[in-house]
């Protein structure tokens, strides 16, 4: 009988210690979540450096160049700011909406955090629900789902997010004249003269297409789950100019840190495709080489959320690569190789550091001159921009350059 009493006496006292290490490593967890509880580390107010005009909900840049800058300056400032700026501007871009959806989400989340013990409990045996804005937002294709249950998660839908931050609610931007759409699929649709009435008829197109006044180009649709197979077109001797991509990527896994209510991701998202003319001979190039950030945490039902409560700081210092392109004067002919510029002879290698104080779904081109658009008027392309090598040291929510080896 005192054998049992003892056991009993014993078994209570381990379930109080089991339960009391349990609830300090949730604490600590929710604790290492916290230390980044402010919403927004980075500027509170935003100016771009380019003129930028306004034209009926869409926005109007200049040239190519001035939207590569726009986005390179907006991606690295704060929802806060930018909201500010497209609210005295009058429009709403696809990044607004992502931010809103984040941020109800977040406070439907501390909502249901904050309710009594026993009414938690209520609420997690429903079905998990969300917020009106993430509703309309899912309803309106502005975001999808990604991934596989249990571990799938709402992002952008937009083709190229990157340019979230440019483009309206329908993907539409004017810039240099040329009305863009970017679709929630994997269609870019460009409108030569800017005629919103040609729109239809580019959208009617179920493949690339190019006449004297619409273009549409097919891409790979965005996945932010989806691994890329890296390939590279070599320069020849003798070119004959037509369609064709490289891709130079690096993915990574996640990185939870051994903790299960948070996880990290640093990736580098690398692609030019030279799509612009005919099909027999192009001039023109697109090319994205950027470095791509998500850090997402567990919300009340324990899915996995971009949180407004979460957003670690990203360091990189003297970040390096090697890139080169060739150019010609004809569709077919003897090409001029250029290195580590687009606009002709060789150069050295770039070097970028940067800091982003905040960032928990970022997208940061690289610069000089290797994220953006390029049309020549004088020249057709051999081959497009192509890394040849490239060490970008990154540090993330702790996880240094060797964790994330974004390295070519």
């Amino acid at each position: 009988m005192k054998y049992f009493k003892f056991s009993n006496m014993l078994f209570a006292l381990l379930f109080m210690i089991t339960s009391m290490m349990y609830i300090g490593c949730q604490k600590e967890e929710q604790k290492n979540l916290k230390s980044d509880k402010n919403l927004e580390k980075r500027d509170k107010s935003f100016t771009p450096s380019m003129s930028i005009a306004k034209e009926s909900d869409y926005l109007v840049f200049n040239s190519f160049s001035d939207l590569d800058q726009f986005l390179a300056e907006a991606n690295t400032s704060s929802h806060t700011s930018l909201n500010s700026w497209e609210n005295q501007k009058g429009i709403t871009t696809q990044r607004q909406v992502f931010y809103n959806v984040m941020n109800a989400e977040t406070n439907l989340d501390l909502s249901l955090e904050n309710l009594p013990e026993q009414a938690q409990l209520v609420e997690k045996a429903k079905e998990p629900y969300h917020s009106t804005e993430h509703n309309q937002a899912l309803n309106a294709g502005l975001i999808r789902y990604y991934g596989q249950a249990p571990n799938s998660y709402w992002d952008y839908s937009l083709v190229e997010p990157m340019v979230a931050s440019a483009v309206n609610l329908n993907g539409l931007v004017k810039v240099g004249g040329q009305l863009i759409k970017y679709s929630n699929f994997n269609f870019i649709y460009i409108i030569k003269d800017g005629d919103i009435a040609k729109l239809p008829l580019a959208i009617s197109k179920t493949d690339e297409f190019e006449n004297g006044e619409i273009k549409v180009i097919k891409t790979n649709p965005y996945n932010p789950e989806g691994t890329v197979e890296n390939h590279e077109t070599e320069i020849r001797s003798l070119c004959y100019s037509l369609p064709h991509e490289n891709t130079f990527s690096k993915t990574n896994s996640w990185e939870q840190n051994g903790q299960k209510t948070f996880r990290v991701k640093v990736e580098i998202d690398g692609r030019a495709k030279a799509n612009f003319g005919s099909t027999s001979c192009v001039y023109g190039t697109g090319c994205t080489f950027q470095v791509r950030t998500q850090a997402q945490r567990k919300n009340f039902w324990g899915n996995w959320v971009y949180s407004s409560s979460f957003g670690p700081s990203l360091t990189i210092s003297n970040a390096t690569w090697s890139y080169d392109m060739s150019l010609m004067p004809t569709c077919s002919d003897y090409p001029t190789v250029y290195n580590n510029n687009i606009t002709g002879g060789s150069y050295p290698k770039p070097i970028w550091s940067t800091f982003i104080p905040w960032t928990n779904n970022g997208f940061f081109p690289m610069h000089p001159s290797t994220s953006g658009w390029w049309v020549w008027n004088d020249k057709k392309i051999c081959t497009t921009i192509n890394m040849q090598n490239y060490n970008i040291p990154a540090t993330y929510n702790g996880n240094g350059p060797s964790r994330w080896n974004l390295v070519k």
